[in-house]
Order: C-alpha cells, then structure tokens, then sequence
C-alpha cells in the first residue's frame, strides 16, 4: 500500500513540474525573443553599413601605385 501512495505521490509532483515549467515558458520566451531578434538585426544593419563606409575609406586613402617609368633600353 506504501509504494502506491509513493508512486502517486511521485507522478504527481512530476505533473506539477512539467505544467509549471511550461506555463513559465509560455510566458517568458516570446516577447523578449522577438525584441532580440530585432535588436540583432539592427545592429547587422548597422555593421554592414560602417563595413562600406570603412571600406569606401580606405579605398580613398590608399596610395595610388605610381605610374613605371618609361624606361629606354640600353645599346
């Protein structure tokens, strides 16, 4: 008769955990996701804009490779 109750008792507390957790699941994981989410994308946005901008930067200050001269053969 005690291993019934125990076994009851035991599922029970299992079923208890189970609807806890996804009720705090529920709850918590939408709205903040979908702020990161956001958040994430906009800062991917931003860096891709400062990468052109570095990179039409750089293009500018780069030294231009100076032209060969022209150079007469010797006899």
């Amino acid at each position: 008769m005690s291993d019934s109750k125990t076994n009851s008792t035991s599922q029970l507390g299992c079923g208890t955990l189970i609807i806890i957790a996804l009720i705090v699941t529920f709850f918590s994981g939408g709205r903040d996701s979908k702020e990161l989410r956001k958040s994430v994308n906009e800062l991917n946005a931003k860096v891709d804009r400062l990468e052109r901008k570095i990179d039409g930067l750089s293009k500018m200050a780069a030294p231009q490779a100076p032209a060969a001269p022209n150079e007469k053969p010797r006899p």
